[in-house]
């Protein structure tokens, strides 16, 4: 291809991040000025140079899916930006970060084709950085859900006290499977599961 001499680190970038040559990519894009680039443009690099950065700059990274979001609410990158938000934040650890980007994804995309990758990411940072010990309550982590049918409140709960049992987050366990049995109704099965998960965490305890 001919390209204008402006757009060849940002093709190469592009080549190089397709092709799973991290390297490369970190050096070209590194390179590009989103500032100059149309905001539809600007957004894939931001997300992208996000997940390149991920290793070895968290907050870096944070703060450059913060930029995708901005400039392409709405689309798929501001999904893509918010799930990975969520893991990234959970990693850190940063509450804050994670808690915005777990409310706004279920606010803004509760239908989304990638919901169940929304829930392990989500579950999956409220168990690694230990949410409750980290500073976190069983008041926020509901609050957070608020916008859900209970259905699937209850099932997202479910989810966290069982993956909490396995990870042996006592409080988190016990916490979300009390949470998980007032949505609820006598004699279900997702009582009956509730019970199960509190149950074994407080028999290892």
């Amino acid at each position: 291809l001919k390209a204008d001499p402006e757009n060849k680190e940002l093709l190469d970038g592009a080549l190089a991040y397709a092709r799973g040559d991290k390297a490369g990519a970190i050096k070209f894009l590194g390179n590009v000025d989103m500032a100059s680039l149309p905001p539809t443009l600007a957004g894939r690099v931001a997300l992208v140079k996000a997940i390149l950065t991920s290793a070895d700059d968290l907050k870096a990274a944070l703060s450059l899916l913060g930029t995708a979001r901005a400039l392409m609410p709405g689309t798929l990158v501001e999904e893509g930006a918010l799930r990975r938000c969520i893991s990234f934040a959970g990693k850190l650890p940063d509450i804050g970060q994670m808690e915005h980007c777990a409310s706004s994804y279920i606010r803004r995309f509760p239908k989304s084709l990638y919901w169940k990758d929304f829930e392990e990411s989500f579950t999956l940072s409220l168990i690694e950085m230990d949410y409750l010990k980290a500073g976190g309550t069983m008041l926020r982590l509901n609050f957070i859900m608020k916008d859900l049918p209970p259905a699937s409140s209850r099932k997202m709960l479910l989810m966290i006290s069982k993956a909490a049992v396995g990870h042996g987050r006592h409080s988190l366990a016990i916490s979300s499977a009390q949470s998980a049995r007032e949505l609820s109704g006598a004699g279900s099965a997702e009582m009956a599961r509730s019970n199960l998960y509190e149950g074994a965490i407080l028999i290892v305890g």
